[in-house]
Formats: structure tokens, C-alpha cells, sequence
């Protein structure tokens, strides 16, 4: 009975083995389709960021005063990313009825979202940041459409933002 169970248990291994290793490693995970869009001929596309769940990643200038643009599905309420992004730029979490209070409503290929503008304080020695963030739902997923940076150039760059943020079609 032993050499039975033993022999059940080295069948179960290699089926179950063999089933392992007919999926596709390189599968990336089912999700939302990526959405369309035309980004700027100046903007630089970029690496994938470390967790690599942007679908698109650009950025404007280098260094210290380099602008960043993600395209992104991510979770969270809407206050729970105003204050994440008012922390990227220096400034304290808000209730979550005040943070709210801090965005204004946008259209993006037509759908209802939510606007954020926010720029941090000016500290001595530091260059100020500033983050424009746009959150979208679109079905099951909500989108998330940034650029970040020096709030000098986030400010040179918004209008080609906006450009961009008008470009963008979801898929339906």
C-alpha cells in the first residue's frame, strides 16, 4: 500500500508539474485594455517603474528637474491619492471631506473624473514640487494620469499635459 501511495504521489507531481509549466511565464496579468493616447514628440519615454504596473511612463528634462508623466491603473479612494500626492509634494494629509474639497471635476474621453493641482511649500535649498493628478474610472478600473516634478516645469509642461490628457481614449 505504501508503494502505491508513493507511486500516486510521483504521478501527481509530474501531472501537476507538467500543468505548472504549460502556462506562460511571460503572461502578463489580465486587467483593463491600456488606453490610447499621442504624448508629445519632446517627452522621453521611460523604463517601466520599479513595481511595473504603469502603461505608459515619460519623462520631460533630466536630473533634479526632470518632470515625470504616468499613465497608471492603481486602487484607492480618491482621498486616500490626494493625500499621497500632497505628501509627494510636501504638504499634510487632509480629513478625507477637505481632501475631496480639493479637487475639481474633468471629462477624459468623455468620462467624469476628478482633478488635482497641488504644489508643495517652498523650503530653503529645496526646488519645489507640484503635481497635477487626474483620477478616472473607467468600468472596474480607475486610471490615474500624473506629472510630477519641479513646479516650474510641471508649470512649462501643462499645457502639453492637457494635450495629452486630451488624447487619450479608453478602451470600450
Amino acid at each position: 500500500m505504501l508503494k502505491f501511495a508513493s507511486l500516486v504521489a510521483v504521478v501527481s507531481a509530474l501531472v501537476l508539474g507538467t500543468v505548472a509549466r504549460t502556462e506562460d511565464p511571460k503572461k502578463e496579468p489580465t486587467g483593463p485594455k491600456p488606453p490610447t493616447f499621442k504624448a508629445p514628440k519632446e517627452w522621453k519615454e521611460l523604463e517601466r517603474d520599479k513595481f511595473g504596473i504603469a502603461t505608459a511612463r515619460f519623462g520631460i528634462g533630466e536630473g533634479e528637474k526632470q518632470v515625470v508623466v504616468t499613465l497608471v491603473t492603481a486602487r484607492g479612494t480618491l482621498a486616500d491619492n490626494v493625500n499621497r500626492w500632497r505628501g509627494q509634494v510636501g504638504l499634510d494629509s487632509l480629513d478625507d471631506e477637505a481632501a475631496l474639497k480639493t479637487l475639481k471635476p474633468i471629462k477624459v474621453d468623455g468620462l467624469p473624473g476628478h482633478i488635482l493641482d497641488v504644489t508643495g511649500p517652498e523650503k530653503e535649498g529645496k526646488i519645489t514640487q507640484r503635481i497635477v493628478g487626474i483620477v478616472v474610472p473607467v468600468g472596474e478600473a480607475t486610471w490615474f494620469i500624473r506629472m510630477g516634478g519641479p513646479a516650474a516645469v510641471v508649470g512649462e509642461q501643462k499645457s502639453a499635459f492637457d494635450e495629452f490628457v486630451k488624447s487619450i481614449r479608453f478602451a470600450k
